[in-house]
C-alpha cells in the first residue's frame, strides 16, 4: 500500500530498472478517504508519458475500499 498527500503538485514515483523489452504495467488502485465522485483526481505517467488523465477511482468503481485494476501496455527502448 502507497499513497501520497493530495493536492497539486503531489507526486508518488517509482523508478524501476528493465531490461529493453515489451511490457504490461498492472497497477492497484482503491480510495480509501473520499466518499463521493471528484473529490481525487490524478494522473498515471509511465516513462514520462500520461497514459491516463483524470483518473477516479471513487468514479470508476463507485464505492470507497473497492478495488481497481488498470493495466498499460509499456515498451522501452
Amino acid at each position: 500500500y502507497q499513497y501520497n498527500t493530495s493536492g497539486a503538485g503531489a507526486r508518488l514515483a517509482w523508478d524501476i530498472d528493465l531490461p529493453d523489452g515489451d511490457y504490461v504495467v498492472r497497477l492497484h488502485f482503491a480510495e480509501p478517504d473520499y466518499t463521493s465522485a471528484n473529490q481525487r483526481r490524478f494522473e498515471v505517467r509511465l516513462n514520462g508519458a500520461t497514459v491516463e488523465a483524470n483518473l477516479d477511482i471513487f468514479a470508476a468503481t463507485g464505492a470507497r475500499y473497492k478495488a481497481l485494476v488498470r493495466e498499460y501496455a509499456l515498451s522501452t527502448a
